[in-house]
């Protein structure tokens, strides 16, 4: 079956039941060998490169084994490393395959060493060649098409007939036989619903497991869930603390991975990257329990938001505006996004969430905020952000492209339309930052009062900072410097210039 129509049928299967970075270095590609500069994969750069593999589905460069060209059906690839023992990776791929008899099983070595040490490891169900070039050639081009090579040695591939790797495998990264088994399980039932066959292959209930799996593992039958949420903000959570230097921080990590400071969750970024960010078992019951665990109801899932989506953490603590964004509701159109779409589509949606937090409110302008705040308003006179609008060209004072970013709530119900009709909001007022105030000012309670904005303090400057910060201050955003793309924006120095103190 062609990629595209596999691709489709998934797509609607799975209804009815989102980088820059890459992994490894530049290296032209070498007829014979990897390039002697390309590393063996790591950490971020493994479980990266992994979810690219299930994204973009690249191509296995081909290879003969006993003469005849591998390809047209199913198929486990253990890709040896060169003068290393191959015992371990021969066995991982031969159980995989194992699991379903459709499935063929092959090795390919980097040098005839390596090919005798494989052969004299007598794998039941296992043949294969000297085959350099397909350790490689699995790289990629990158969007400003530069060529980037991956030594990929050793790891196990899950290969379609066509000859494209839907799945990687490393040691230390969901190096799990049972992944491939359910990998090709998924397939296979997705290729006979197309055919329309009768009795399909059973669907794999993975048995309890006493630790977390993480989303690699989860995506060998969940695919289009899997792409759907790569390309949301929490596939990047962990990066939001990088960004402000609090991914150690015990106060923090806990809303931003898989199972902190619990048995079997994460710990340590280089240990565990697997379970980095918010993923698939932050808010399903955990692949410990898949078993029988039957759905997720509405109110466990706000009891598993609730801790981490609050006013003072995230755009959204309200339940129902936030599972809008994390719901799979785009998963059908997901299968056919490329893994570089990545962080545009991750941008796009944090700016429609800003966007839509703001929309539930009106805005004021400044002056309605000094009666209750006066003792930070002279703090924040002194700053560039009251000056915004002044230090623009005359040109730009008209131009809603720089308004956006220049004047307090342009384009939105009560913001900035001109100096005369709209006085108090030609600067980044008080709402730029806190959002549109007048359910804030018109509230009867504290609690309604703190409710109605974005209100953070000193410990969390995360989530909903970040998404305020960002909405102007990023390199696409900033038309006007020439410098933008060699000057990143750092929030954690910036921020030092604009927080308020009140003491």
């Amino acid at each position: 079956m062609s990629r595209p129509r596999l691709l489709a049928v998934a797509s609607l299967a799975l209804a009815a039941a989102v980088w820059t970075a890459g992994p490894g270095r530049q290296g032209a590609l070498a007829e014979d060998g990897p390039p002697a500069a390309a590393p063996r994969p790591a950490g971020d750069d493994v479980w990266e490169y992994q979810a690219r593999v299930i994204c973009d589905w690249p191509k296995l460069p081909a290879f003969e084994v006993d003469g005849k060209a591998v390809g047209g059906e199913w198929a486990v690839v253990a890709v040896l490393g060169a003068g290393e023992d191959p015992a371990e990776a021969l066995a991982f791929a031969a159980r995989g395959a194992s699991a379903e008899k459709q499935a063929k099983a092959y090795w390919v070595a980097p040098d005839a060493e390596t090919q005798a040490r494989a052969v004299a490891a007598q794998v039941a169900g296992m043949s294969g060649a000297v085959a350099p070039q397909v350790g490689a050639a699995l790289g990629y081009t990158s969007p400003a098409g530069i060529r980037v090579d991956i030594a990929l040695r050793p790891a196990v591939l899950v290969v379609s007939p066509d000859g494209a790797v839907v799945q990687a495998h490393f040691p230390g990264s969901a190096w799990n036989p049972d992944h491939v088994a359910w990998a090709l399980r998924s397939m296979l039932r997705l290729e006979a619903q197309a055919r329309g066959e009768f009795r399909l292959p059973s669907a794999i209930v993975p048995k309890p497991r006493p630790d977390f799996q993480g989303a690699l593992a989860c995506a060998a039958c969940h695919r289009s869930e899997f792409k759907d949420w790569l390309m949301t903000p929490h596939s990047a959570a962990l990066e939001d603390l990088v960004v402000i230097r609090r991914d150690t921080d015990d106060g923090c990590i806990g809303c931003h991975v898989v199972g902190w400071q619990q048995e079997g969750g994460y710990s340590d970024r280089r240990a565990h990257r697997p379970l980095a960010d918010v993923q698939c078992e932050s808010c399903h019951q955990p692949s410990r329990t898949h078993a029988g665990a039957g759905r997720t109801t509405q109110a466990q899932y706000l009891a598993t938001c609730a801790p981490c989506h609050t006013t003072n953490f995230s755009l959204f603590s309200d339940f129902g505006a936030a599972m809008r964004f994390v719901a799979h509701p785009q998963r059908a159109a997901a299968e056919f996004v490329k893994f570089d779409d990545r962080t545009r589509l991750i941008g796009k949606l944090k700016d429609q969430m800003y966007r839509e937090a703001c929309g539930k409110s009106e805005y004021v302008g400044s002056a309605a905020c000094t009666p209750c705040h006066q003792e930070v308003h002279p703090q924040w006179a002194g700053t560039d952000h009251a000056r915004a609008f002044r230090s623009l060209p005359p040109a730009g004072r008209t131009d809603p492209e720089c308004l956006a970013c220049h004047t307090t709530g342009h384009g939105h119900k009560g913001g900035f339309q001109s100096e005369e009709a709209t006085p108090g909001r030609d600067h980044v007022g008080c709402e730029s930052c806190h959002g549109p105030g007048k359910k804030h000012v018109e509230a009867q309670s504290v609690a309604e009062r703190k409710a109605t904005v974005f209100s953070f303090d000193e410990k969390c400057p995360t989530c909903v900072v970040q998404r305020i910060c960002l909405s102007c201050h990023e390199p696409r955003k900033r038309p006007c410097r020439d410098d933008a793309r060699d000057t990143p924006f750092e929030l954690v120095p910036m921020m030092e210039k604009v927080r308020h103190r009140t003491k």
